[in-house]
């Protein structure tokens, strides 16, 4: 099971390296037509309309994730899908069209000025087609269909940069490209999706499968929009401290650290139909625990590597007015791997269907997150905003572990996760030391070194005995099969 899930996430890592691909091909180009303060004000318009997807979706997806097996009988699993397309869809028009008249109010709000509201109005009217782009996704990972999934992730990207290409570099509409480009590309991901899953869905609803969705997902609603504080508040704090420049900073540092994104999703994306088909079987909670172990080796290895080569990668695609992002990327890195960590820790929730506990764990994260906002950015900046998210991030977690233990035990190895996050901690210190002390050719040297040296420590320290041994087995193989080929064959 486990090897079919790496499989799987090969192909959505696949779909999600080509889905941000597009934004690591035009960085290098964007960043030489705009300076960190436009960054800024695409990052605040488009964290703010992303709290809207959020809020009027009311999390049906992750209740249809949920109920989608609970019958093996497909038309019982369409008319979920189906409950949850039409429910989308009526929440994202009506509310969109109530929003859309305070365009100017937002961007008053936002940036002390009604400059930017035509941006807003461009966000807003993408939201429906957001809306609907994500629950066809979530359908086709339930179905277990990576390979569609690729397919249309790579027309999806060929459309967003080419619109980019057009509007932005060629014709030269700046910001309101940018923002023309999304809302284009959100309405022809939604055709394409429907084309594609169109048996699936029919006119009418079940009102029974509604309320079913609605009892999972509303009590965790309040955790959705206190997740939103806990991830994205700090951009009002930073637009207040740094102004739109150092959260334009922000968001190129962000955009590195999800390379390590792009690597959780394709294992999320994976794992989750797997990990909710699986609830009825009795090994279900040594799965459970294996794959985390697995979780814990892989990401921390990549965590690592990026924390380390943060400068780096800042230097690939963007100018030298973008090298303060460095000192927010190796927290970033944390923050997302603690973050994926607790939705594996925090499993025995989802299956007991106790999804207020999650809203309660979110709470918890978000009122630490929020405290140190208002102590470190004025202190610190940007990298005070990084530091306050993972602080907010362990507590949740924390939480979540803790009730997931009562209400459905499994014997994750928390102390090497513990020891794998401190790893990488140390790893981003010295990447963030290094970048500073030592002239490129040195530092990079210096860095494989430690790299190396990481590895090593991982291997010994952080992976269990079995990973090792099916480490070596996987060598092993590996080197006969090179030997098999390289050898000279007889002639006879």
């Amino acid at each position: 099971m486990l090897s079919k899930i790496l499989r799987d996430s090969v192909v959505y890592g696949l779909s999600n390296g080509i889905g941000r691909l597009s934004a690591f091909i035009t960085a290098p180009i964007l960043t030489r037509i705009f300076v960190p303060a436009d960054y800024g004000v695409i990052d605040a318009v488009m964290v703010s309309t992303g709290l809207f997807v959020l809020l009027i979706g009311l999390n049906l997806d992750s209740g249809m994730v949920r109920y989608y097996y609970d019958s093996d009988e497909r038309r019982a699993q369409h008319d979920i899908a189906n409950t949850s397309f039409w429910g989308g869809l009526a929440l994202g028009v009506g509310l969109t069209a109530v929003a859309l008249p305070f365009a100017a109010s937002f961007s008053q709000a936002l940036f002390k000025t009604t400059e930017h509201a035509h941006l807003v109005r461009l966000a807003l009217l993408s939201i429906p087609f957001t809306l609907l782009s994500h629950h066809f996704q979530t359908v086709l990972q339930i179905q277990k269909r990576p390979r569609a999934f690729l397919a249309m992730t790579s027309v999806t990207v060929g459309l967003s940069l080419a619109l980019t290409l057009t509007l932005v570099v060629g014709l030269r509409w700046g910001l309101t490209g940018m923002m023309t480009t999304v809302l284009i590309s959100a309405v022809g991901t939604a055709v394409g999706y429907f084309a594609l899953l169109r048996p699936v869905y029919r006119l009418g609803y079940s009102r029974t499968n509604l309320k079913r969705l609605l009892h999972y997902c509303l009590p965790a609603m309040p955790g959705v929009g206190l997740n939103w504080i806990m991830r994205y508040s700090n951009r009002f704090f930073m637009l207040q401290f740094t102004a739109t420049t150092g959260l334009g900073l922000y968001a190129i540092g962000d955009r590195v650290a999800q390379l390590l994104l792009l690597a959780m999703m394709a294992f999320q994306t994976a794992w989750r139909p797997y990990a909710m088909s699986m609830i009825r079987d009795e090994g279900a909670r040594g799965f459970y625990a294996r794959a985390f172990s697995l979780y814990v080796v892989l990401f921390a290895l990549a965590a690592g590597a990026i924390s380390l080569f943060a400068r780096e990668a800042l230097m690939l695609f963007a100018p030298q007015a973008y090298l303060g992002a460095q000192a927010v990327i190796g927290i970033l890195c944390l923050s997302l791997l603690v973050q994926s960590a607790a939705n594996q820790l925090g499993m025995g929730i989802n299956i007991a269907a106790k999804t207020h506990l999650v809203s309660i764990a979110i709470a918890i994260g978000a009122a630490v997150t929020t405290a140190l906002n208002f102590t470190l950015i004025p202190q610190v900046g940007i990298a005070g905003a990084a530091a306050a998210l993972l602080a907010g991030q362990l507590a949740s977690c924390a939480f979540m572990y803790w009730q997931a233990q009562r209400l459905y035990p499994v014997r994750y190895d928390v102390g090497r996760a513990l020891l794998a996050l401190g790893l990488v901690a140390s790893l981003a210190a010295a990447g963030y030391y290094l970048g500073g002390a030592l002239a490129y050719p040195q530092a990079l040297l210096v860095k494989l070194a430690v790299l190396v040296g990481f590895a090593a420590v991982v291997y010994s320290l952080v992976m269990t005995g079995e990973q090792r041994h099916r480490l070596r087995s996987r060598l092993g193989q590996v080197r006969a099969h090179l030997r098999a080929t390289m050898s000279p064959r007889s002639v006879p």
